[in-house]
């Protein structure tokens, strides 16, 4: 069977990548012969433009070793991109178009806004084309009600399922019907499928900070006072606060590498989550304002670890139950294999 996925598989984002790789790693498994459908890179984190302007900032600032990280980093993430098979369009000899998953419906966000008749199966001809974990974001629904060439494409297709409790709103809204929920395509592999893919960090005993944004001051003296007492490096991977070792290079394999090998995490970011319960971490979440990360706090019980429901944690004492936890993400695993199993004749795994 043929199938085209569309999806941001060239972003220099990690989760973004992995969900790319997931998904199509699935595929592959049934027997599939998977392609992704080209896209453009002008206007996203792995544009040259892009990438020569934040090098030459770098330069012009003095700072020669954050403009080496701009390049090497873009060089890592080409040389993980390579793996994927690209195709110009979807035409009529592909058997399944697989719109999904990351929040390719994100309509506040200029890119997707310009290119939403790819992101709503519009330029597919493929024999059916359908969904799978897709996210709006935080977009409203008069963002997509003012288009109404959204609601006839959504109409058009053979089926939709998306990631969140918000994005099945909005299309319940649109079109009267009830979407499933399913899990995002990270989940669909093991932990040991991605252990293959693993590096050495040469970094022993560590908690892993992976975060948007700046973190605050009390969760902050939280992390270190935990790193004291468990005699833990504080490794950082973004803004959010000074660490021992921070990793000015990003690259796919580093960052599952992180998870791999932390003894405990700190994220506020929807894949950083995801990848915390695939390598079952012990860990604190905070879901501030962000209501895709809130929903699996909610869908796994893991309020408790979230710093935004309980500020009072103690990350000593805070421990994620993962047989507990496993029970319903098996459950929504199985859910999510169906869904793509009933359309590439496969078999839940």
């Amino acid at each position: 069977m043929k199938v085209c996925i569309v999806t941001v598989y060239n972003s220099e984002n990690c989760g973004s990548y992995w969900q790319a790789f997931a998904l199509c790693s699935y595929l592959k498994q049934g027997g599939c012969d998977v392609s992704f459908m080209k896209r453009k890179r002008k206007g996203t984190s792995h544009s040259i433009v892009y990438v020569g302007r934040q090098t030459l900032k770098w330069i012009l600032k003095g700072e020669i070793e954050k403009a080496k990280a701009q390049v090497q980093q873009y060089w890592a993430f080409d040389e993980s991109i390579k793996k994927f098979k690209i195709v110009d369009e979807i035409d009529a000899n592909f058997d399944l178009c697989i719109i999904g998953s990351d929040t390719l419906w994100n309509l506040e966000d200029q890119y997707f806004e310009d290119n939403r008749a790819i992101f709503f199966g519009e330029k597919s001809k493929a024999k059916k084309t359908i969904t799978f974990a897709v996210s709006a974001a935080n977009t409203s629904y008069d963002a997509f009600k003012k288009h109404v060439e959204i609601i006839d494409d959504l109409k058009k297709m053979d089926a939709i399922a998306v990631r969140d409790k918000y994005t099945s709103s909005i299309v319940r809204k649109l079109l009267g019907k009830v979407t499933p929920i399913v899990v995002d395509p990270t989940m669909l592999l093991e932990k040991t499928e991605y252990q293959r893919y693993c590096i050495d960090l040469q970094i022993d005993k560590f908690i892993f900070v992976y975060y948007f944004g700046r973190i605050p001051d009390d969760l902050q003296n939280k992390i270190r006072e935990y790193a004291n007492s468990k005699k833990l490096k504080i490794v950082v991977m973004g803004h959010g606060m000074k660490g021992d070792y921070k990793f000015d290079v990003f690259s796919p394999r580093v960052f599952i590498s992180c998870f791999n090998k932390a003894d405990y995490v700190v994220t506020n970011t929807f894949h950083g989550v995801m990848f915390t319960l695939i390598f079952e971490k012990q860990a604190v979440f905070n879901s501030c304002g962000k209501e895709k990360v809130k929903d699996v706090m909610n869908e796994y019980g893991l309020n408790d670890s979230d710093y935004s429901e309980n500020k009072a944690i103690n990350l000593v004492n805070n421990n994620i139950d993962y047989n507990r936890v496993k029970i319903k993400l098996n459950e929504n695993k199985l859910a999510a294999k169906e869904y793509i199993n009933a359309f590439i004749g496969g078999r839940a795994q």
